[in-house]
């Protein structure tokens, strides 16, 4: 069992390091074997006390291999904001911890924007943000009875 960010997640199945994985991809990148558990909307999002409608962004990120940072960098670059990585976080609560203390902006799925993060406002000026699907993949190949099992239990719980 492992957690860890998105595209280590797809490096490991790919390698048939890991059985089963639940991660997020963009939609045209599903494969036909992939369950698609359910869609997010994603949002720029910040705290109430620190709007960053000027100058340099500081970005919060899942750090290297996670599935926002690109997203984030490219719409950033495309607009000419220019960014900085302010913190980098191992897990959703701690990018929402990093961002409700101030330290920056990040890109999150909509169902996390409540209590003390709101909608990044000059996040408007940039392109549209896509939709993310989380899925359920198993690694290539015939999977074993027992990672059939779980993947047929993620689904049947999930999606």
């Amino acid at each position: 069992f492992f957690v860890q960010v998105s595209g280590r997640l797809e490096e490991m199945l790919d390698s048939g390091k890991l059985d089963v994985g639940v991660f997020q991809v963009l939609p045209d990148e599903t494969r036909s074997t992939d369950h698609v558990l359910w869609r997010d909307s994603l949002v720029w999002v910040t705290s109430p006390d620190w709007p960053f409608d000027t100058g340099p962004v500081p970005l919060i990120t899942f750090g290297d291999g996670g599935f926002y940072r690109p997203l984030a960098e490219r719409l950033l670059a495309e607009a000419q904001i220019p960014y900085k990585i302010a913190f980098s976080g191992p897990s959703t609560a701690s990018v929402i911890g990093a961002v409700e203390a101030g330290l920056g902006v990040a890109v999150l799925a909509e169902t996390w924007v409540a209590g003390d993060l709101v909608t990044w406002q000059r996040g408007r000026e940039l392109g549209e943000l896509p939709v993310s699907c989380k899925v359920a993949r198993s690694s290539p190949g015939e999977p074993s009875k027992v990672a059939a099992e779980l993947l047929s239990d993620i689904v049947g719980e999930l999606a």
